[in-house]
């Protein structure tokens, strides 16, 4: 049995030659989908545990192809964002998302929103073409006098088409690289375990 990455993260689980040719052949295909399939609900499991807000999005994304008798295949099927989330990014520029998004007004800022803001934090924002509140991340709970969960204030920023190039660069972030965990855990314990399931039925 041998488990090789892919590019785009895929994971081919597959039956060495050899064994086909001894003629195992029942025992090998259901071995081959038991080893993949436990592989794949090992990566959703652990996808469970270590993501938050993007569980959901990567989890849908993990998929089980059957690519031969003795071959299946787990990959990751889904958009940039979640070979980003699998990988990471490095530090990038977000006006150019701002500038592109649906949400982006093409119009003068209205006075009485131009009024309540901090002049000096958007210098030249009166001459904006394009302009966008953005929400950041929820911050600072205000503890609830009811008792209850604590409330929390949003911090808000304004993106114009005329701010800085330096102001909205994203940091970036590490990659979460569960499939390399996923890898581990197919070589380590799950092929093994199934392994000697497969030998019983090979003998019978």
């Amino acid at each position: 049995m041998t488990v090789a990455e892919q590019v785009h993260y895929a994971i081919n689980v597959e039956a060495p030659e050899g064994l086909i040719l001894h003629g195992i052949t029942e025992a090998l295909e259901e071995f081959v989908f038991d080893v993949a399939k436990e592989g794949r609900d090992f990566w959703e499991a652990e996808a469970g545990r270590v993501l938050k807000t993007s569980r959901d999005l990567y989890q849908k994304s993990i998929g089980m192809i059957q690519t031969g008798k003795y071959s299946v295949t787990l990959q990751l099927m889904g958009s940039q964002l979640v070979i980003d989330i699998e990988e990471g990014k490095p530090k990038y520029d977000m006006s150019p998302l701002f500038l592109a998004s649906p949400k982006i007004k093409r119009k003068a800022i209205p006075k009485a929103i131009a009024d309540s803001m901090p002049k000096s934090a958007y210098t030249g924002q009166a001459k904006a073409t394009r302009w966008m509140v953005i929400p950041l991340n929820l911050t600072g709970e205000i503890p609830n006098r009811d008792g209850g969960q604590p409330l929390v204030s949003p911090t808000f920023r304004m993106f114009t088409n005329t701010q800085p190039s330096n102001m909205w660069w994203h940091p970036g972030f590490p990659g979460m690289h569960i499939a390399d965990t996923v890898m581990k855990e197919l070589e380590d314990n799950i092929i093994p375990n199934n392994l000697s399931k497969f030998i019983d039925k090979a003998m019978s």
